[in-house]
């Protein structure tokens, strides 16, 4: 009988997505293989006949076999010492015990499936592995597979595929890892090296230079759906102390960063302020303030599902820094920008798509809100660097309008420095309704704004409305002033002040206003509004603190008129 001919090694004719778009056809495949690697197989030819069974295709035999390999779990196993080691539990317990690979076992069941399969020797960026280490005779040395399907070679890692996951008991579980099965070229190479540069599969083979200066770049990067706008190398020089890498994101996703020492005498816990990270539309954005010049690694992890609190490393880079000037510290509150809840409310900023905001003192922060029952908050903080910690400026920031379809914050600055806002809503409609934010943004205030001041309080159960005057929170006793309101479906507006209830008055079709006395005593004064949606209730809009004259003041108030 002749032997098979050995397909010619050549770029695949077309990409994994042309193959098979999503791992759901292979959900049946996939449980019978899972079921089947719960029993511990008796011979390669009976295991393979029990696997590949209803496989039409040669794409569904490699899948299966893919799939048994990874749902092995060789920390559960228990192996005899007399296992005949040409056979699955033979090899099997050679993998356990470093005397054989994952590799070798793929393509021994390959080749009773009647599947080209070949193990490729070369370098990895693996374990251990960090950016701009060298390659050398005994260094980072790796195998993986390469299997003809559909008429190409494709590459797998059965190793790699089957990740190890540590659940809370401590116990580690394999998790698949599709990256692994059936690996394009362009994204492989960043892994992945071959002696021979003809299983590089790609139509221009890079060199080991090349390899070497290319980003580390691991499997999250790649399932997230992440891209670098422009291209970049493992190895940064920052001459001004600062490095900006930017992403490009298919989705709203959570990042987090971290910077390392490469040398010593650096502390770890002193560059955890040194990164931020902010969204803006499509890309993410890194930027790494060094606190001094020496070595660093930064890394950029990834979750695509906000709520887990794993994160998994996506890329990382060395960074040579030669000087440092203006250094900054960030506060570390997690991504700025959008968070996942916009998509699902379908809410968008009105005009800044940078959160990050140069401003000098005064600035007003819109969105557009197209559900109508939501309800709107914020808190404001100022960060103090030397402290390392966030002070509460919550009164220097309010909601002052909110309409059927936009809602509008202003926001005081009173001090130069970093400001963050987060912006919150609640559904009522939700079965937990509490405040969850939705944005957040870093406000950079340049100057120190010496007309800032304390802002009203606004409540968040209204719309329809925005306060035109008074702006300010705080009000002087026993003083004259005048309330605006602009609002189109208002029934009544009325003010509470020292147990009165006095009416605004409607001057014109949105405009409700009217002139009134502050009181004579400190407290509180209170604005409230009456609609058709209230069901007869008044619901509160915005407070306001009504202070006392000190003598100072009433003497600066007197010398006015003289």
């Amino acid at each position: 009988m002749p032997a098979l001919v050995v397909p010619a090694i050549r770029p695949p004719a077309s990409s994994k997505s042309k193959l098979y778009k999503t791992p759901e056809i292979f959900k049946d495949l996939d449980r019978r293989a899972v079921e089947e690697a719960k029993q511990d197989p008796s011979s390669f030819t009976d295991l393979v006949r029990r696997l590949s069974r209803k496989c039409v295709t040669d794409l569904q035999k490699v899948r299966v076999i893919f799939r048994w390999i990874t749902a092995k779990d060789l920390n559960r196993m228990k192996f005899s010492e007399t296992e005949v080691t040409d056979s699955p539990m033979g090899l099997l317990r050679g993998i356990k015990y470093g005397t054989e690979s994952y590799h070798n076992l793929f393509k021994r069941l390959c080749s009773y499936a009647g599947l080209h399969c070949k193990v490729i020797d070369g370098y990895s960026k693996g374990a251990g592995y960090n950016p701009g280490s060298k390659f050398s005779k005994h260094r980072f040395r790796n195998q993986w597979t390469a299997v003809w399907v559909d008429g190409s070679w494709r590459f797998i890692n059965c190793n790699w595929g089957a990740r190890h996951v540590k659940r809370t008991d401590d116990r580690m579980t394999y998790h698949i890892d599709e990256f692994y099965f059936l690996t394009d070229p362009d994204e492989h190479i960043y892994q992945h090296f071959p002696d021979d540069e003809r299983w590089q599969l790609l139509e221009r083979p890079i060199t080991l230079e090349e390899f070497v200066h290319l980003p580390v770049v691991k499997s999250p990067f790649f399932n997230s759906g992440l891209k670098f706008v422009s291209k970049v190398k493992s190895i940064w020089k920052a001459h001004t102390g600062k490095v900006e890498v930017r992403l490009m994101v298919p989705r709203i996703m959570n990042f987090a960063a971290k910077l390392k020492p490469k040398d010593a005498g650096v502390s770890h816990e002193s560059l955890d302020e040194c990164c931020l990270i902010r969204t803006i539309n499509n890309q993410a954005v890194f930027l790494v303030d060094l606190p001094s010049p020496g070595r660093f690694y930064f890394e950029v992890f990834v979750e695509s599902d906000w709520s887990s609190e794993a994160m998994d490393n996506a890329c990382s880079f060395l960074v040579y820094c030669s000087r440092v000037s203006d250094h900054r510290l960030y506060p570390q509150v997690g991504c700025f920008g959008k968070l996942p809840i916009c998509g699902r409310y379908r809410i968008s900023e009105g005009s800044d798509y940078d959160p990050l905001i140069v401003s000098s003192g005064q600035l007003t922060i819109a969105f557009k809100v197209p559900k109508q029952d939501l309800r709107l908050s914020h808190t404001l903080q100022f960060w103090k660097p030397q402290g390392k910690v966030l002070v509460d400026f919550n009164r220097y920031a309010f909601l002052k309008s909110h309409f059927d379809s936009t809602a509008a914050f202003l926001i005081h600055c009173p001090q130069k420095g970093l400001y963050v806002l987060s912006v919150c809503l609640v559904d009522p409609a939700a079965r937990k309704a509490k405040p969850v934010v939705f944005y957040r943004y870093l406000i950079d205030c340049v100057d120190e704004w010496k007309q800032a001041h304390i802002l009203p309080r606004s409540s968040s159960k209204w719309r329809g409305c925005q306060l035109v005057e008074p702006i300010s929170g705080n009000l002087v006793s026993n003083t004259k002033v005048l309330f605006k309101v602009e609002s189109k479906n208002a029934s009544e507006i009325l003010l509470s002040v020292g147990g009165r209830w006095l009416p605004l008055e409607k001057t014109a079709e949105v405009t409700w206003q009217a002139t009134i006395s502050t009181g004579e005593k400190s407290g509180k004064l209170c604005l409230y509004g009456r609609f058709p949606s209230s069901d007869g209730k008044y619901i509160p809009l915005w407070e306001f603190a009504v202070k006392e004259r000190t003598v100072g003041e009433e003497v600066h108030s007197l010398l006015k008129y003289l």
